[in-house]
């Protein structure tokens, strides 16, 4: 295939706000964006959403407190119903009657800290909330669980009440969740009760069930995360060009303008999260997917299912939805270069509606393409036209960039073939073993636990990616790489690494993934002595339990490379073979303790007096 580019002038429209896209973006005032919207929402889902705001904007308060706030809410909405929303609280936006309902009592704005944001006036006061709001985050202390037969025995008593503390415990310790998330899990909540209280083993259900919907929570916070620390650090632009990008592969047969305008929205809707703003992230996002499916004909034949569901599932069912398939319609992928001269004419004189352009014809043209590498191509692209425009060889010099697309791509597609092959040949437990090795060698400083849960998802992707086909493979591997990748910076952001992880860091978002990939050993650290702290816990190395067996050993292999960054593959085999026989002789002794002191001396000793010079 060749890696060059059609490049029509059709696409070169305006990049206008889309006129259709819902008019509250367009900061305009819209019915939708009121108490109004609750008619739209069952009796239920709306108590829980109203319960989960008022939590989330004040999670230092008590559930009975809240109890009554969302209450409040709740007989408002009645009020406006029986006066045809004519009353003027019923005409304000949501956000600002969430605002009052919290202000109006003095008692509660003083017990809990925001009286000096009631005073201000909008939009002061809801930024003056939402600060507080955030600056709780991780405050809370962690919840205490009940036992099975004590969360059965309390379900079977009073299910509301049940619900409701979820509600509370999950708001309060996630203030940035989106409400329908929280809705979600509580509902997921509520079935695993009524399913495993009727079993004899409620503990082995409750865990089982808990267990994956505990999981299925924790991906959706990290994702977010990964998101919001991608917006704070790299701006918005870059949000949009991946949204962009996403927006058209799901839509491939959709118009240039109408991902453009989806794609803004979804950035906007991504800062209001990120701000922890989740009254307007909730009306945001309906009136998203409202615009979505009043217009599916246009968009995609994909979203009638959706567009059928109840509004507070209809969002998510959205973002989650299968790619379209390429309409016959359009016309057949290019892969060549034309009209040369008018591509450097528009990249001169309409830069940004040029990249648009240049993304939508990309994606549309090379679905198989990673968002990053898409990303990567426009930057080289661009490059290539500031050096081609002013040749006199213009053809020439943009033919000479397809070597360059090419051999970036099949090198990205060697190395995540090579790691896939690996990870296939190894299994799981080694080949995490290898990137343990690589990471502790590469980032020393970090703690070892940091480093082990690194490798837990890099072995994680390994697993979800390297047995799709060839056309999702890299796409996979790559995306969800980076977000590893992402946590390393946000981890270094926090707490200091050493300068590589920081240059890394520092670069550009499409090149992070590539260049802490690509890092050596951190050649500035000085090396402590070794000193096998994992020893020091013959419990954890004897357990009955596998993880625990192989997080100990795994401890102990990070502090020994920590160590020893310069020990040979061979000296390291030996060592971890030293290694599992003093743990087997260790484990089956008496005194396992005194065992492992006196074995593990030896190893240090025969470690300090080998081969390897630091």
């Amino acid at each position: 295939m060749k890696w060059v580019i059609f490049i029509s002038l059709l696409c070169l429209v305006s990049f206008a706000e889309v006129k259709n896209l819902p008019r509250r973006y367009r900061h305009v005032d819209d019915q939708h964006s009121t108490i109004r919207l609750a008619s739209q929402i069952s009796a239920t889902d709306f108590g829980a959403i109203t319960l989960t705001l008022v939590t989330q904007t004040v999670p230092n308060a008590t559930l009975e407190d809240l109890k009554k706030l969302s209450a409040e809410i709740i007989e408002l909405h009645k009020k406006c119903v029986a006066s045809e929303f004519s009353d003027p609280p019923c005409t304000k936006p949501l956000g600002i009657v969430f605002l009052d309902v919290l202000c109006h009592n003095e008692e509660f704005s003083n017990k809990y800290g925001i009286n000096d944001c009631c005073a201000k006036a909008d939009p002061d006061r809801n930024e003056c909330v939402l600060s507080h709001k955030t600056s709780s985050t991780g405050t809370i202390s962690p919840f205490v669980h009940p036992t099975a037969e004590e969360a059965c025995q309390a379900f079977q008593n009073d299910r509301d009440s049940v619900l409701a503390q979820y509600i509370f415990e999950l708001s309060r310790r996630y203030p940035t969740a989106l409400s329908v998330v929280i809705l979600e899990s509580t509902k997921t909540y509520k079935k695993i009760l009524e399913t495993c209280c009727a079993e004899a083993d409620k503990d082995a259900c409750i865990h089982e069930k808990a267990t994956e919907a505990k999981k299925k929570f924790k991906e959706i916070m990290e994702e977010q995360e990964y998101t919001c620390y991608n917006l704070k650090k790299y701006g918005k632009d870059k949000l949009y060009a991946l949204k962009f990008i996403e927006t058209h592969e799901k839509f491939v047969n959709a118009k240039l303008e109408t991902i453009t305008g989806i794609a803004e929205f979804v950035v906007h809707i991504y800062e209001e999260i990120c701000m922890g703003d989740s009254v307007d992230v909730l009306v945001d996002r309906a009136a998203l997917s409202q615009y979505v499916c009043e217009h599916k004909d246009a968009i995609s034949s994909n979203v009638g299912h959706c567009c059928e569901k109840p509004l507070v599932e209809r969002p998510n069912c959205l973002a989650t939805l299968a790619n379209d398939a390429r309409s016959p319609d359009l016309p057949p992928p290019s892969e060549e270069i034309l009209k040369e001269t008018e591509a450097c004419t528009t990249y001169t004189e309409q830069r940004e509606n040029y990249k648009e352009s240049f993304l939508f014809t990309l994606t549309r043209n090379h679905p198989e393409l990673s968002k990053l590498i898409d990303l990567e191509i426009l930057h080289k692209y661009e490059k290539l036209l500031e050096e081609c425009c002013q040749s006199e060889q213009l053809v020439k010099c943009l033919h000479g960039g397809e070597v360059v697309f090419k051999l970036y791509i099949t090198s990205i597609n060697e190395v995540v073939k090579s790691n896939c092959d690996s990870y296939k040949e190894l299994g799981d437990y080694f080949f995490t073993n290898e990137f343990l090795v690589k990471y502790s060698r590469m980032m020393p400083q970090a703690p070892t636990s940091f480093l082990i849960e690194l490798t837990e998802k890099v072995g994680k992707v390994a697993e979800k990616c390297c047995n799709l086909d060839s056309n999702h493979q890299v796409s996979c591997a790559l995306e969800n790489t980076d977000k590893v990748m992402g946590s390393i910076c946000k981890y270094h952001d926090k707490h200091f690494i050493n300068d590589q992880i920081c240059h890394c860091c520092n670069s550009s978002f499409i090149s992070r993934w590539e260049c802490i990939s690509n890092l050596g050993p951190d050649l500035s650290f000085v090396p402590p002595t070794f000193n096998p702290k994992t020893m020091d816990n013959p419990e954890k190395l004897c357990s009955t339990s596998e993880d625990t067996v192989q997080k100990s050993k795994k401890g102990l292999l990070s502090e020994l490379v920590k160590s020893k960054p310069n020990i040979s593959e061979e000296e390291l085999a030996a060592t971890i073979l030293t290694f599992r026989e003093i743990q087997k002789l260790c484990c089956e002794a008496e005194n396992k303790k005194e065992c492992f002191d006196k074995k593990g001396q030896e190893m240090v000793e025969h470690l300090q007096n080998g081969p390897t010079t630091e």
